[in-house]
């Protein structure tokens, strides 16, 4: 609140969460940082990131099961 960062004028709490920037950053634009935010969700939870982490541990489990 010192640097006037944070947007006190909106107390809607439903905002508060994963998808609304509710604070001004400093080194880039809000519009940036949402579209980052966005971009690495999707990267994180793709299909593709979903079927790697899952092969992932089929692996690891074959191997414990060989131990």
């Amino acid at each position: 609140m010192r640097e006037g960062k944070l947007n006190a004028n909106d107390s809607r709490w439903e905002r508060y969460g994963c998808f609304d920037v509710v604070f001004t950053p400093k080194m880039i634009s809000k519009e940036q940082l949402e579209a980052g935010l966005l971009e690495a969700y999707q990267t994180v939870y793709s299909k593709e990131a979903h079927l790697k982490r899952s092969r992932h541990m089929i692996d690891i489990l074959k191997h414990l099961r060989k131990t």
